[in-house]
């Protein structure tokens, strides 16, 4: 995620040498909520943040990006376990549900 940020900002005639990019989607919640950071987040997992005001959505033209969040692993062969962990997200990962309680 902060290559695909910090290459619309050079896009957009940014300076974001003096940046920090977190690709730790809890983190950035958290710094976005506690107001110390912008950061880009899935908003139909958040929407009850924003409707409940802990976040709010900003309009940005042009528009940031889509980022596609992927799942890399170990092939199950190697490590059942980790094997077993990823059919777990593949069976109940969805985005349009609020991730946080």
């Amino acid at each position: 995620m902060g290559r695909a940020y910090g290459q619309w900002f050079r896009e957009q005639g940014l300076d974001v040498s003096r940046a920090i990019f977190c690709n730790n989607l809890l983190a950035q919640i958290g710094l976005a909520v506690s107001g110390l950071a912008t950061s880009y987040l899935p908003r139909r997992s958040l929407q009850r943040m924003i409707d409940g005001g802990q976040l709010v959505a900003l309009d940005v033209t042009p528009a940031l990006p889509p980022l596609q969040y992927q799942v890399i692993y170990r092939p199950a062969e190697t490590d059942p376990f980790l094997g077993g962990i990823m059919e777990i997200a593949l069976a109940t990962c969805d985005f349009g549900k609020f991730i946080m309680h």
